[in-house]
């Protein structure tokens, strides 16, 4: 909730609410915004400038000088300039440009390597977000009611003698444990979403739907 304390009593969640998945290359498009991704753009700009910094250090510092000098000859004054130049020639600072070269290449390679695996654990969070997803909207569209439909009947039919009182516990331990269940999926639901929602960084809550509890 963005701050160090709670600054509320109580909070309330919506336990039953499904919205069915985005899809996923939507997701996959916007993977870079996820924070251990985007913090790549910093590392390669500073392995980047590294470079420029040693490629600096090869060019030979340039001095320039400048003074009167007395010509005695012709009892004249002239104004002198000199340049200093250092020649380079056994050190050119490869090994600190090569250095830095490696780290920039060091560091793309994780980068890739870390791109890589956030679009695999991605793929996997999307796949077991699809699945929680079904498998709730079947239980609570076609199970559940079904189920809640044979309990009701098998209740009508012991109230009017039809039927014992084995074959209600019966029916309404089937209705239980498929709410038991349906429980259980919507809790892997939200658990899928949220990871979604983590890994694919600032765009998942646009993508999923509305603001949730």
């Amino acid at each position: 909730w963005g701050s160090a304390s709670a600054d509320f009593t109580a909070a309330r969640g919506a336990l039953e609410r499904l919205d069915a998945p985005p899809a996923l290359p939507p997701l996959l498009a916007d993977v870079v915004r996820n924070p251990d991704l985007a913090r790549w753009a910093t590392e390669l700009a500073a392995r980047e400038a590294a470079i420029g910094l040693e490629r600096a250090r090869a060019v030979p510092d340039v001095a320039i000088g400048a003074g009167p000098r007395y010509l005695s000859d012709t009892d004249e004054v002239a104004l002198v300039f000199e340049v200093w130049v250092p020649l380079p020639v056994f050190d050119r600072n490869q090994g600190a440009i090569g250095a830095a070269e490696a780290d920039l290449a060091r560091s793309d390679a994780e980068r890739r390597a870390a791109d890589a695996g956030v679009r695999s654990a991605l793929a996997r969070a999307h796949a077991s977000l699809t699945a929680a997803y079904e498998r709730a909207a079947e239980l609570r569209d076609r199970m559940l009611p079904a189920a809640e439909s044979v309990r009701a009947g098998v209740e009508s039919a012991y109230r009017q003698g039809a039927l014992g009182s084995l074959d209600v516990l019966d029916a309404q331990r089937t209705a239980f444990e498929l709410r038991d269940e349906y429980l259980a999926a919507l809790g892997d639901y939200h658990r899928a979403r949220i990871d979604v929602e983590r890994l694919a960084g600032a765009a998942a809550p646009s993508s999923l739907g509305d603001d949730h509890p």
